[in-house]
């Protein structure tokens, strides 16, 4: 019996355990982050932490507000009138995270009644405050050497000591320069842009558009490179809010609803884009848009489609005159190339010397030489007197040799 009373008990205490624990939890609220630099003065703010986290400034003394850190080094105070959290000394970023990478703070934020735990990061930036030091060595490195390039020279300066080392030794170091980009090119506006330059346009739609309708889409880019060249498009100013909306990433201007009669018939949308850098560039365009009668918007699309017709089909000419003037004077340079390799009459003067005491009555004769043997080329008479070859059809006559007794004599004679 005694036991089936304590079981309510029980289950009242586990109910309360775990509504003390949902308490808990709920007391700790989102992280809040924060950045200072090294070596700042006592007193210098970090942030106002009151403002940050929504509390109310005239209860924090009330609600005992403090820090609390992890470290025993009290680096970080809470002002309890205005809820400023400030450096209660100088923080040296070296001495308190050695060579990491990255130096954060952890600290809580607590109050009191009801208790309440807000988490609070505190990133400690360095400063170029240490100077290197070179180890004091017996072997000092006497000379250095930079791979050739045309950004970086290497200047070596005199530490006043030689190098003892015998024989003296070298090593080679890859270094490593990482260019950062720095955000120092403002956006510029492609488009509009009008006749004289400015970044100023005028845009007709139809009266009768639905929702959704694009109206335009603003271009622009950032010669800057990552992050800093990232764009971001807003409406500066615009006539009613609830006609037109802007996407902040493209810079599409769309309808937001359809136009009514008693809308105005001339809108001005001024586009403010803005990059990414730590201190931001900005530019801005102009769009002017017209509401017109769906004839006027159909008459005038029809007249811009004309122009631009117009615009391809005198290119279309140029590009034809431009092609027939090539291939006539290509085909000139045929013509006078064949021209001049016709006009060119063969010469055999040079190769076949005619026999000076031959006496035949051979037409248009031609002798020369291979090896111990001479030929003749003959026309369609033969010179009385010759010989026939067998087997020569009657083309090649053979020829006594007045110079030479035991030397053979062809004779090819050229057919009629």
């Amino acid at each position: 019996m005694e036991q089936k009373r304590r079981k309510p008990w029980m289950a009242r205490g586990y109910s309360l355990g775990c509504l003390i624990v949902v308490v808990l939890l709920s007391a700790a609220s989102a992280q809040i982050r924060y950045s200072i630099s090294e070596e700042v003065n006592e007193g210098t703010a970090v942030g106002n932490v009151a403002k940050d986290l929504g509390l109310d400034k005239i209860t924090l003394k009330e609600r005992k507000c403090r820090i609390v850190s992890s470290s025993a080094d009290v680096l970080f105070q809470v002002n309890q009138n205005d809820g400023v959290l400030y450096v209660s000394r100088k923080i040296d970023r070296e001495e308190v995270c050695a060579q990491s990478s990255s130096c954060l703070v952890n600290l809580k934020t607590v109050l009191e009644n009801p208790l309440e735990i807000h988490y609070v990061e505190v990133e400690v930036v360095d400063i170029n405050d240490h100077s290197p030091i070179f180890p004091e060595d017996n072997k000092i490195l006497e000379h250095y050497k930079l791979s050739q390039n045309d950004h970086f020279r290497l200047e070596v300066k005199d530490r006043g000591k030689d190098d003892s080392g015998s024989p003296s030794l070298s090593s080679n170091v890859t270094v490593n320069v990482f260019i950062l980009d720095q955000n120092d090119n403002a956006p510029v506006i492609l488009y509009p842009v009008s006749s004289n330059g400015s970044a100023e346009g005028v845009e007709e739609i139809p009266r009768n558009v639905n929702a959704g309708h694009l109206v335009t889409k603003v271009r622009a880019y950032d010669a800057d490179i990552g992050y800093n060249g990232w764009l971001l498009f807003s409406l500066q100013q615009v006539s009613d809010h609830s006609l037109f909306g802007l996407d902040r990433y493209t810079g599409q201007i769309r309808t937001l609803r359809s136009f009514t009669e008693t809308d105005e018939a001339e809108h001005k949308l001024v586009i403010l884009v803005k990059d990414n850098g730590n201190v931001s560039l900005s530019a801005t365009a102009t769009v002017m848009v017209k509401l017109v009668e769906p004839k006027e918007a159909s008459a005038a699309s029809d007249l811009q489609s004309s122009a631009k017709d117009d615009e391809d089909s005198h290119m279309t000419f140029y590009l034809i005159i431009t092609l027939g003037s090539v291939s006539v004077l290509f085909i000139i340079s045929i013509i006078v190339l064949i021209a001049m390799q016709c006009s060119k009459s063969p010469d055999y003067t040079s190769k076949y010397l005619p026999e000076t005491n031959y006496d035949g009555t051979l037409c248009h004769s031609i002798q020369y030489r291979s090896g111990d043997k001479r030929y003749m080329l003959v026309g369609p008479r033969m010179s009385i007197g010759s010989t026939i070859v067998p087997g020569s059809h009657a083309n090649t006559l053979v020829l006594p040799d007045r110079r030479r007794n035991n030397e053979e004599v062809r004779v090819i004679r050229s057919p009629s």
